[in-house]
């Protein structure tokens, strides 16, 4: 499908606005978060909001519960909370940015979209990042978070359901799919659901997608390699890293991979969902038309894809 010529024009003026100084952490976190806050106008309410951190650990975390919804009639029901003893499943989020930007605040829409959509209890996290925290810093926050998130909701007061889903978009998706792979070989936490949205799964840098689109669709060849030299060593092994490489066992979960169109790291979750297929392990595989990478943080933007798309995570999440 070609590209919707608002969104084309949309990125002929990023790339003519792009400065041509070197890039740094700082830039690119302030750019992502200017970014997302451009392109959001919608904000859906939530019956509550608790930040805190995960237990027995100094990462910050937000709590979103949302307010019952009406499946029948799909509608919200505001003046509705869940009663005290209905319990949801519980959403852990863990966001983009090239393991070296986002933040819960820059995903506080999408969190609270997943919430809602979902009806689910999501817990998004504050994990290190790089470089001043790199490999494997970030991950092992986000395994500490799965482990004791069931203590942290305890300790804030709200029920939830054995149910466990694990949501993460691009490097978030990153570390959601190894957290899968590593938890194939325990009994607890049983991860019911996955979802890779955009996933960034590839170290090495080998999809044939970054011909495609490594260059005039907001995320760039470069600017990937620039993330993963921030965020690695030198030392680091980075196939052994990447969970596109991983070991698959029948233990993994469940999985939906969301993509875009025009994202260049787009065949990292396609040949997932394939070796997914080729150990017998349940997965859908999704591509958004006329989307580009990170278009859940740009939602006034691609508005019908953003619609789609919550849409599609609840159905399979359901």
């Amino acid at each position: 499908m070609p590209m919707a010529s608002h969104l084309r024009n949309w990125l002929n003026a990023i790339h003519q606005q792009a400065p041509s100084s070197p890039l740094s952490p700082q830039r690119v976190r302030d750019g992502l978060a200017a970014l997302t806050k451009q392109h959001t106008s919608a904000c859906i309410d939530m019956a509550a909001i608790v930040d805190t951190h995960i237990a027995d650990s100094a990462i910050g975390c937000r709590i979103y519960q949302p307010y019952k919804q009406n499946r029948l009639r799909e509608q919200s029901i505001k003046n509705s909370k869940w009663q005290k003893d209905e319990k949801l499943p519980v959403l852990l989020l863990l966001h983009g940015g090239g393991h070296l930007c986002g933040s819960i605040d820059v995903y506080d829409t999408i969190s609270r979209q997943l919430a809602h959509h979902c009806q689910a209890i999501v817990v998004t996290i504050d994990y290190r990042l790089a470089p001043e925290y790199p490999y494997p810093a970030g991950l092992d926050d986000a395994y500490h978070s799965l482990l004791h998130i069931h203590d942290t909701l305890a300790t804030v007061g709200i029920k939830h359901s054995d149910s466990l889903l694990l949501v993460g978009d691009s490097a978030g998706a990153a570390m959601a799919a190894t957290l899968a792979q590593q938890l194939q070989y325990k009994d607890n936490p049983m991860i019911n659901r996955l979802v890779l949205i955009y996933p960034s799964l590839d170290y090495t840098l080998s999809a044939p997608s970054l011909d495609l689109h490594g260059q005039g669709y907001l995320l760039e060849t470069k600017k990937i390699e620039w993330y993963f030299d921030q965020y690695f060593t030198e030392q680091d092994d980075r196939h052994s890293a990447s969970p596109l490489f991983g070991t698959l066992t029948q233990a993994h979960p469940k999985t939906l991979v969301l993509s875009a169109q025009y994202c260049p790291i787009k065949d990292d979750g396609r040949r997932y969902y394939h070796r997914l297929l080729a150990h017998n392990i349940e997965a859908i595989y999704l591509e958004q038309p006329n989307t580009i990478h990170a278009f859940l943080n740009l939602p006034d933007l691609m508005p019908e894809a953003n619609t789609h798309s919550y849409l599609a995570i609840s159905k399979f999440l359901a």
